[in-house]
């Protein structure tokens, strides 16, 4: 089997990717959003009432209320999308792709939705984290402007982040004039013609 040759999910090589230089810097933010939450809703926990709002208008003003102990999902949903999303994406392989993986495509392909994997673990936690602050601020009082923008900045930041894996997943998918080089298990593209990353 030639190295353009769509594989299967299960015969889609295994390669172990490590969070390095931008993954790793989105990883620590997406842990620091989540450590912040926690610090906030634990250090408001004793002055909280009851009672507290936990739904939000579309201006951001508090139209839901519910038990206090509601809050503390915040900081869990934080913790869990940081920790699934991570776990996930090491398994790169399984993922569902716009266009086929191959061996000569594999290893960029895998690394372009590690990154996107990365992005979405960002905007997940920082939703989850955004909002837990806003609950507690709430609740002590303080006027909280979760703001009419928040829902549509929320969608726009995942969209902008699908739409970038999607262009540069095009742009290293696996052309079909590459298919004179592969002669051998050990074909490489020309220098010219590498994927871009």
């Amino acid at each position: 089997m030639g190295p353009n040759e769509p594989l299967s999910k299960k015969d889609r090589p295994r390669i172990v990717l490590q969070a390095q230089g931008l993954d790793r810097t989105l990883l620590l933010l997406s842990t620091a959003a989540a450590v912040a939450v926690t610090l906030r809703v634990a250090l408001a926990w004793q002055d909280l009432p009851e009672t507290i709002a936990l739904h939000f208008d579309l201006q951001g003003r508090p139209d839901g209320f519910g038990s206090r102990g509601i809050i503390l999902l915040m900081p869990a949903m934080a913790w869990l999308m940081n920790i699934m999303l991570t776990v996930v994406q090491r398994f790169p392989h399984i993922f569902n792709y716009a266009w086929p993986i191959t061996r000569a495509n594999a290893r960029a392909q895998y690394e372009l939705a590690f990154r996107l994997m990365s992005w979405v673990r960002l905007v997940a936690t920082l939703v989850m984290a955004y909002l837990g602050w806003v609950m507690a601020e709430s609740a002590e009082g303080a006027q909280p402007a979760l703001g009419a923008w928040f829902l549509p900045a929320s969608g726009i930041a995942v969209i902008l982040a699908l739409a970038a894996y999607l262009v540069r997943a095009y742009r290293n998918r696996r052309p079909e004039d590459w298919a004179q080089y592969a002669a051998d298990d050990e074909w490489e593209p020309p220098p010219d013609q590498l994927p871009r990353p």
